[in-house]
């Protein structure tokens, strides 16, 4: 079989159902769906029809099991690691074109695609927009400039990623003490660089992303997305990763040293106003090759509300970060022993 297509579920029933549909426009001749559901409530579980089989675990243990599970069960040469809240694109067959490149080339072990600079539709608000413009930001920097890159690079992503099943397999898979979104896949991109995994990403692959619109939801994963990579730090080198660069380091020092401002400004003399002014202005001019991508996502009435959510989850960064190092140090990291517990792993390829 060509490809299998896995695909985690969390009570989204209706997103699902709407991914699948996308997946149906495939021109792919051989391929098959894997439904994994992660312990779903009654009125969320999917059903599996027509190409699709259904996975479904008792209690939820997280993606990262269940993308394992998924790949334990697939037939396919390839793997396609998708998120329920994906939207494929209607005018480009992104699945086909991911599957030819890794058939064409037989020297690379991943097809990646970038979300677009938008989120999908209905999750346009200042805490998805912060999500999306962060992302494009990133993969213009592992762009470079280019339209395509080709090599050892530090990333890999289960919003859309394809991946050779044997690779996957000798790679021991994600780390399922991660049960959550936790930055799975951001070990596995790291790990993956390291055990010298070949990968291309493509600007003409992209897909849209339906993010999370609640700030509380975005406190949440910031923490536990920067809690997880204070342990990849600390595991492996993680300097090749072009994400956190020293602008974006500058410009999280910017907003922490920001969120005292509004009580600055209650004493409402001029010292305070013009600190309160010099403190904004450094924050704004911090963002630097971050703006075009702003300036086109962003509309200028959300503008104001983008900048304070961007300044308000920093905290939440940092304090992450700093809990994933204490961790750490304690020995209790949670990027020990093997990724999974599955036989599936365990086996050598012929």
């Amino acid at each position: 079989m060509r490809a299998s297509i896995i695909l985690p579920v969390y009570n989204d029933k209706k997103g699902l159902a709407r991914l699948t549909t996308d997946i149906e426009r495939t021109r792919l001749s051989d391929y098959e769906i894997i439904i994994v559901d992660d312990g779903s409530r009654d009125e969320e579980r999917p059903a599996a029809a027509g190409r699709a089989r259904l996975l479904r675990f008792d209690v939820n243990r997280g993606p990262a099991a269940a993308r394992n599970a998924g790949a334990a069960a697939a037939r396919g040469n390839i793997l396609f690691f998708i998120d329920a809240d994906v939207r494929l694109p209607q005018h480009t067959d992104v699945l086909d074109a991911m599957a030819r490149a890794l058939e064409e080339n037989p020297d690379l072990d991943c097809a990646l695609s970038p979300s677009g600079e938008r989120p999908a539709e209905n999750s346009g608000g200042p805490v998805a927009l912060n999500y999306s413009v962060y992302h494009a930001y990133y993969i213009k920097r592992l762009l470079a400039g280019k339209t395509s890159v080709r090599g050892r690079l530090m990333f890999f992503t289960t919003r859309l990623g394809a991946i050779r099943r044997e690779t996957f397999r000798r790679s021991g898979g994600f780390y399922e003490t991660l049960t959550t979104v936790m930055n799975e896949d951001g070990e596995f991109g790291a790990r993956g660089y390291h055990l010298g995994h070949r990968s291309i990403l493509d600007s003409s692959w992209t897909h849209a992303h339906a993010y999370a619109t609640s700030f509380l939801h975005m406190l949440q994963n910031y923490w536990r997305t920067a809690y997880v990579q204070a342990m990849i730090d600390r595991k492996m080198d993680t300097s090749p990763d072009p994400s956190i660069g020293r602008a974006e380091k500058l410009r999280r020092i910017f907003a922490l040293t920001l969120l005292p401002a509004p009580f600055v400004l209650l004493r409402a003399d001029a010292r305070a106003l013009a600190a309160g002014a010099v403190l904004i202005a450094l924050f704004l001019f911090s963002f630097g090759e971050m703006r075009p991508l702003i300036k086109r996502v962003v509309s200028i009435p959300l503008r104001p509300a983008f900048y304070a959510v961007y300044a308000g989850v920093t905290p939440a960064i940092f304090g992450g970060y700093l809990a994933g190092c204490l961790k750490h140090a304690l020995g209790r990291s949670l990027l020990r022993a093997k990724p999974s517990s599955l036989d599936w792993f365990a086996q050598v390829s012929e």
